[in-house]
């Protein structure tokens, strides 16, 4: 719900307290969204590694709010969501450009695709 519908985490909270008798703080919400996201790392970096190694893939961006949670974006500035799709694996990450730099960053300097 923080995440793909773009709830607060008050709200969160809200809801599964009000709709599922789930009690938890807010600060949970977010330690819960880390765990998972360190759950798939390993997954994430297998799917990246094998898109990459594909000779088609499809990429593409677009604009994201990116707060600063995890204390990497200070400044608030508006993130950049990255897909990669191949038939096989597809994959998302975020930076704050859309710049050459960044593509680099998410296909690797060497991509050859």
């Amino acid at each position: 719900m923080s995440a793909e519908h773009r709830q607060s985490h008050r709200k969160v909270v809200d809801l599964l307290r009000e709709g599922f008798g789930i009690r938890l703080s807010r600060g949970s919400i977010n330690r819960a969204r880390q765990e998972m996201s360190n759950s798939v790392a390993t997954a994430t970096l297998q799917a990246r590694d094998y898109a990459l190694q594909q000779p088609v893939v499809n990429c593409d961006e677009r604009g994201s709010f990116q707060g600063n949670q995890d204390g990497l974006n200070p400044s608030k500035r508006q993130g950049w969501l990255w897909v990669v799709v191949t038939p096989l694996a597809t994959f998302f990450t975020v930076t704050l450009s859309r710049s050459k730099a960044s593509a680099q960053q998410v296909l690797g300097e060497a991509f050859e695709g």
